[in-house]
């Protein structure tokens, strides 16, 4: 298996627009929505670490404010020579714009791959109760 080739060639066009000059790491990430739309982003660094932001995240704020709640299917890339999975934050971040089987396909730009679901990622995840969301 392999990562589906469309949201892979979105991930390195935007893997260049990382912002990553204190750790040279870049990341990209490209998601696929309920609809079939796709949307890009790429890790920004910031020189106060904390205010850093991570490519998975940026892909699902531009989703969302797109106006789609439903990620279908995402592809993480690093131009590294091992996959990286993404950081607790984000996978909270997918959880509530995912179903748990959401497929996370990990990648490298040289060639590793892993796919994994958000269950796998986050078998234990946070939620709030249903009636406490607005």
């Amino acid at each position: 298996m392999s990562a589906p080739q469309d949201l892979y060639q979105l991930a390195l066009k935007a893997l260049p627009k990382a912002y990553a000059p204190y750790s040279n790491f870049k990341v990209a990430c490209a998601v696929r929505t309920a609809s079939g739309e796709c949307f890009t982003a790429s890790n920004i660094e910031n020189a106060s670490f904390p205010l850093s932001s991570c490519a998975e995240k940026n892909a699902i704020i531009h989703a969302v404010c797109a106006g789609h709640q439903q990620i279908t299917e995402a592809v993480l890339l690093v131009d590294q020579p091992t996959i990286c999975s993404p950081c607790g934050a984000c996978r909270q971040c997918f959880k509530e714009f995912s179903a748990p089987n959401l497929r996370i396909h990990l990648c490298t730009t040289q060639g590793q791959y892993q796919a994994t679901t958000l269950q796998q990622l986050l078998p234990h995840s946070f939620d709030l109760p249903q009636e406490e969301k607005l």
